[in-house]
């Protein structure tokens, strides 16, 4: 065999080797390319079970990023636009929430299982903006216009109306029912003490502030078997100084005693009371 020939051969026998050792390593490097994308992929599906979405997407832009795939890119697409979708409806922005998720639901190449959540999902949210629009968020405008009103008796019932419809533990509800009990709270303690006030302006009309010392001193406080009230006493001293006398220096329990006088001589107002009773009662 000639030499030239034989050099032909090994020429030949090593390029068939190097192009084997080549198709292999490729063929082993295309495996594990494939392994790894799918891995990926896999884990992707498995979030968007969970309906972990930012996981799911985190997930399949790996994958895209492994192997471009229209698939991959439409995966982590759809995972992003429900992540959206969700944060969207905790804002109580419907509209755009719905938005969303039409994008899943056309989106090409894309998963099957999250276009089915997609769909359920809007008919939550279309449900979700109907409570809020008609019946929550009326209710919330009733509490906070009452609360402005001083109505907090009015406000405690609203918030106690939203906290008692049926589907407020739900879901997508948590913020409005939070926001109710927190209002609820509020609007009792102020109701608590609006109603102590009262009580309070109540108990200082009837009582007036006779004596020396003000409200509840020593003295008698009444005049024909009736306690005199304040609004009659400040009446009586702006009688008093509108007759020619000091009526800021007499005490409440003076007047009083003073009306006790003028009423036993037939004037049973503050404007009927005369010169002449100031004067009997002077002496």
């Amino acid at each position: 065999m000639k030499k030239s020939t034989l050099i032909g051969i090994v020429v030949v026998i090593i390029a068939i080797l190097c192009g084997g050792f080549y198709f292999i390593s490729n063929q082993l490097s295309n495996n594990q390319i494939q392994a790894r994308y799918t891995s990926a992929m896999s884990a992707g599906k498995s979030a968007v079970e969970q309906k972990d979405y930012d996981q799911a997407k985190s997930d399949f832009t790996k994958a895209y990023a492994i192997k471009n795939t229209d698939e991959a890119s439409a995966y982590a697409s759809q995972a992003g636009n429900m992540s959206d979708a969700e944060s969207d409806i905790k804002e109580a922005q419907y509209d755009d929430a719905i938005n969303e998720l039409n994008a899943v639901i056309d989106q090409a190449h894309g998963y099957d299982v999250m276009v089915s959540q997609a769909k359920s999902l809007k008919r939550t949210i279309n449900e979700v903006k109907d409570n809020y629009t008609n019946q929550i968020k009326p209710l919330l405008d009733k509490a906070q216009q009452a609360e402005t009103d001083k109505d907090y008796s009015s406000e405690v019932d609203y918030f106690k109306q939203v906290l008692a419809l049926p589907y407020i533990n739900g879901k997508y509800y948590k913020e409005y029912k939070q926001e109710a009990t927190n209002g609820l709270e509020q609007a009792q303690a102020l109701l608590k003490n609006q109603q102590k006030s009262k009580k309070t302006s109540s108990a200082e009309e009837d009582t007036g502030t006779a004596g020396t010392t003000g409200a509840g001193a020593m003295g008698d406080h009444k005049v024909n078997g009736k306690t005199v009230k304040e609004s009659t006493i400040d009446a009586i001293r702006k009688r008093i100084t509108a007759l020619g006398y000091d009526g800021s220096s007499w005490s409440p329990q003076d007047i009083i005693d003073l009306y006790r006088q003028a009423y036993a001589n037939g004037h049973k107002t503050a404007d009927s009371i005369t010169a002449d009773d100031i004067n009997a009662w002077l002496k």
